[in-house]
């Protein structure tokens, strides 16, 4: 079932009274300046004349209201995997209807609370995101520490690759291990003691390198904060699953989007969900 996907609301200037925000500003200076239509033989009183002519050209005002939306990483340790998964549910089911976010971050990976003050989960920000009968999808985009390997190698950044689902679902593993990895009870750490802080001042090739070494044995070496300790155990299930793939010969097998979903998360985390 798709989870909350978040859209803004838009309210036409005549909810303005609704709001409690008072006229639009066109319509106050309207109220302000009244048109009666007499003595046109002044300059003056006829510009006030032709303003009845020229009021349904007036611009119309729009309001955006959007919730308060807050990222995941600073949640407690405990919420962070639900809200973390009702993204990975959401990014599925998009990504089946044919809309292709392409850009997944810890920085669009949000949530806020309901009225039962539980974390909700939000996909945020499709500006990079394209439809399958859109862009062909093979163009780079993301955020580079959350990118997918294959995409950070020579032939990614040129365009060679075409985007599937496999590489925004390890944007997703690589989202949760940078949160768990660098967060304590949604705090961000000190730098001396965000162990990937660096991918983010490298170029492409060289991010490539640091974390096909890090799937494949850096992970081994990493002691995350303690209230983090559940959630790297699910960060390194799902690593493992994404370093074997990557090491297979080039003959690597055809996944379906179902058959990565299955693989590379829900069987790997589903035991720890509630």
């Amino acid at each position: 079932m798709l989870q909350r996907c978040w859209s803004p609301t838009w309210y036409h200037s005549t909810a303005r009274k609704e709001l409690g925000i008072g006229l639009a500003p066109e319509e106050a200076d309207r109220g302000a300046e009244p048109c009666d239509g007499t003595q046109e033989d002044n300059p003056t009183n006829a510009k006030k004349a032709s303003c009845k002519e020229s009021a349904p050209a007036s611009h119309v005002l729009w309001i955006t209201a959007f919730r308060k939306l807050r990222p995941i990483s600073e949640l407690p340790a405990e919420e962070v995997l639900r809200t973390w998964w009702s993204v990975v549910l959401c990014h599925y089911e998009l990504w089946k209807g044919g809309i292709h976010h392409r850009d997944i971050s810890e920085s669009n990976l949000v949530y806020y609370r309901n009225a039962q003050d539980v974390a909700v989960g939000v996909l945020n920000d499709f500006d990079l995101s394209s439809t399958t009968e859109g862009r062909q999808g093979n163009e780079r985009t993301g955020t580079m520490p959350f990118m997918a390997i294959e995409l950070l190698d020579q032939e990614g950044p040129e365009g060679h690759i075409t985007r599937h689902y496999r590489h925004d679902a390890e944007s997703l593993v690589w989202v949760l291990v940078w949160v768990t990895l660098h967060y304590a009870h949604g705090t961000r750490l000190p730098r001396k003691d965000r162990p990937l802080e660096a991918w983010q001042s490298v170029q492409a090739t060289e991010c490539s390198e640091k974390k096909s070494w890090f799937v494949l044995l850096g992970r081994r070496q990493i002691v995350p904060p303690p209230s983090q300790q559940n959630n790297w155990k699910i960060a390194q299930r799902c690593l493992k699953v994404v370093g074997t793939y990557h090491i297979e010969d080039d003959d690597k097998p055809v996944m379906t989007v179902e058959e990565v979903f299955k693989t590379w998360l829900y069987n790997l985390v589903k035991d720890f969900l509630d």
